[in-house]
């Protein structure tokens, strides 16, 4: 989207990121019991639930904003920031959780 090339590959970008974004969510939801334990999933499916909502409020918002004040060809840059941002979010948590696991210490 970014590229602005033909209209065909623009929509296939689309439709590719609502293709492989659509299963984040439930599998998100469906690992939280390993993640978080078995006694803390309910709270952090809550929490999860919660920041989606706040997310599908907030998001296209802050697009719309943008394309009003910068025009309507920065919502794919916008998208490529979000993508990126939640990239390295995702990577420094899972450095985080690795240090974690390697400095705890181990049961005899």
């Amino acid at each position: 989207m970014v590229w602005h090339g033909p209209e065909a590959l623009s929509f296939i970008g689309v439709a590719l990121m609502g293709f492989t974004l659509g299963p984040v969510l439930p599998t998100l939801l469906a690992d939280t019991p390993q993640r978080a334990g078995r006694a803390h999933a309910p709270n952090a499916v809550g929490f999860q639930i919660a920041a989606s909502g706040v997310g599908l409020a907030l998001l296209p918002g802050a697009a719309a904003w943008v394309a009003e004040r910068a025009g309507l060809e920065t919502i794919s840059w916008f998208l490529l920031a979000l993508a990126v941002l939640s990239f390295v979010t995702h990577e420094w948590m899972v450095l985080r959780e690795n240090r974690d696991h390697v400095s705890a210490p181990q049961p005899n």
